[in-house]
This record gives structure tokens, sequence and C-alpha cells, in this order.
């Protein structure tokens, strides 16, 4: 009840009528603003307590370089991912040209029809008579390892 009556003294006093908010008044009628809460969805409450990687550890990663397999697009791009998702997930590359969705990996078997179906490009290709051969990259043998995949046709 008295804050309807503090609203109707407050609504005469902007019309001109009779009452009058003493200053006093006025200054405990206006509350301060809440303190900010964290809000659920804040970047800070989603973080983890311990991070997957270790500071200063780099993961690996992997490049790919290939040419478009649909006919009218034979377009040459790169790509990279993580060696992870290569050997433990699934890996699909987006052709630039045509915007085609290439698999390159599926270990996860969501687009296999049985486990014996290949998983990765090495293995189509090798399923399909082509060649794969592993090397090293880097003479000094400091790392990079290099798949090199030829298919079967010409």
């Amino acid at each position: 009840m008295r804050a309807q009556r503090g609203l109707a003294v407050a609504c005469a006093a902007v019309r001109g009528g009779a009452y009058r908010i003493p200053r006093a008044g006025l200054a405990r009628s206006i509350r301060a603003p809440a303190p900010l809460a964290v809000r659920p969805f804040h970047a800070s409450a989603l973080r983890r307590e311990a991070p997957q990687t270790p500071v200063g550890e780099v993961q690996p990663r992997l490049q790919l370089t290939f040419t478009c397999t649909v006919p009218s697009c034979h377009t040459r791009s790169t790509h990279e991912f993580s060696k992870r998702s290569y050997t433990d997930g699934i890996v699909i590359v987006e052709c630039p040209g045509c915007k085609s969705r290439h698999l390159i990996a599926d270990n996860l078997g969501w687009f296999t029809s049985s486990k014996d179906e290949p998983r990765t490009v090495e293995e189509i290709v090798r399923a399909k008579g082509g060649r794969v051969q592993v090397g090293t990259l880097y003479a000094d043998g400091s790392g990079g390892e290099t798949i090199e995949i030829e298919s079967g046709k010409d």
C-alpha cells in the first residue's frame, strides 16, 4: 500500500500537484543498482577445471592437399586438421570450388555401414587399388610424417 502511495505522490509531483517530495525522501527512494551476477552462459562460467592439453604442449596437426574428384570441379586445395581427429575422430573437408564435402577419415563409423569398410582416405585408396607411401618430410629426422597417396587411375 505504501508503494502505491509513493507512486501517486511522485506522479502528482511531476504533474505539478500539491504533493512535493522532499529531497531527502527522493534520495532514499532511488535504489542502488543491483550487483552484476555471472550469467550461466558467460564464457567464464563455461571454463573447465583443467585444460585437456597442458600449457606449452603443441597438438600435432596434419595438412592435406588434394584435387576435388567432382567431374566439373577439379579444384586443388589444402586443408589442415588435428592428427587426433584423423586417427580417432571424423575429418570432413569442403572443396572451395564446388562446396562439396569430402570424407577424409571416419573412425567413429558414422558414414560406414559395416566395421570392415575403410575408415581413412589411405584405406579407401588402398581398397581401390591405389598406392600409399609413408615417409619422413624432414631429412634430419626432426619429425613431419608424409603420406603420399596416388589413385589407381591416371
